[in-house]
């Protein structure tokens, strides 16, 4: 079981006793602003590469795990803007209050790049040339959300409808607090691996912005059928992103957040080549049999 206490903190870091799920102790150091200035263990080489891949996989688990104690129990900023389950639970719903004239004016040329799959349309930006057929293809699109996102505080998802908080929020409309939140959208960026375990990615009309974007859509070509169906695919998969972020803590997801699908490329990845220690959740008609609650401390968030 994923267990985490505090063991000092100075005016940089926090520092951390973690217990992780093959009951091996880290001794981590997590500096406020998110690195690991610190981290000793007492169950694994100190080689990575003379570890097996299932020990350096407990060995991040751990300083993922210690990252995100630190951020729940302190309010420190230590999770990678992409790596944040918070981020991607609130654009999940961001996206879902979103008007379908909005997801066209947002999302319109990623729903193009991926319809042009189907032969519907021309994409909105060229594959490269250098992509060939049998390598494996991403597309992805960063979202930037601002301060209106707080307005959200003010509603909550209740008996399958998203509802005002208490009976005094009544001229607060969901789509238009949606709507202020975002702040930018990048380009479609194009993400391939080629044949020889190469990664590379071209990437367009990035917003001239001094911060990293608050989550980024990520999925394989597929054709979505409507406008309608394509917003809950993105919807979706900020969901399988969070997901991921808990399972490669160790621990459980939410309930809302115990779907299967894929998420981020890097997950599929490790779903798929460390499936002795996780289940195929990027599948989405696998049978899930764990979503690790035995490993999440009793009384620490999601399952409180």
């Amino acid at each position: 079981m994923m267990k985490a206490e505090f063991i000092e903190e100075t005016d940089e870091w926090v520092g951390l006793r973690v217990i992780d799920n093959n009951n091996v102790q880290h001794k981590i150091a997590v500096k406020k602003e998110g690195g690991i200035t610190g981290h000793s263990q007492n169950g694994y080489s100190d080689d990575p590469s003379e570890r097996t891949d299932e020990e350096n996989e407990h060995v991040e688990q751990a300083r993922r795990f210690a990252r995100y104690h630190v951020y729940r129990e302190r309010g420190y900023d230590t999770l990678p803007a992409l790596e944040h389950p918070d981020n991607l639970t609130a654009a999940a719903l961001v996206v879902g209050q979103l008007s379908l004239e909005r997801i066209e004016a947002y999302f319109g040329d990623y729903y193009q790049q991926l319809r042009s799959h189907g032969g519907h349309t021309a994409p909105a930006v060229e594959i490269p040339a250098a992509v060939e057929e049998r390598d494996y293809l991403f597309y992805q699109k960063d979202l930037y959300l601002g301060t209106a996102l707080e307005e959200f505080e003010q509603f909550e998802w209740r008996d399958g409808v998203y509802q005002p908080v208490t009976d005094s929020v009544t001229d607060v409309d969901p789509a238009s607090v949606a709507d202020r939140a975002v702040v930018a959208v990048s380009g479609v960026h194009i993400r391939w691996l080629d044949w020889s375990a190469t990664e590379h990615v071209a990437r367009h009309d990035e917003p001239a912005l001094e911060r990293d974007p608050t989550v980024r859509f990520e999925s394989r070509p597929f054709v979505p059928d409507s406008l309608d169906s394509f917003r809950d695919a993105l919807v979706h998969n900020l969901a399988c992103q969070a997901r991921d972020c808990y399972i490669g803590m160790g621990i459980a997801p939410p309930e809302e957040m115990r779907v299967q699908g894929f998420g981020t490329y890097e997950y599929y990845i490790r779903y798929q080549k460390l499936d002795s220690m996780y289940q195929p959740y990027h599948q989405r008609n696998a049978t899930i049999t764990d979503w690790q609650e035995a490993t999440t401390p009793q009384g620490h968030f999601p399952l409180e």
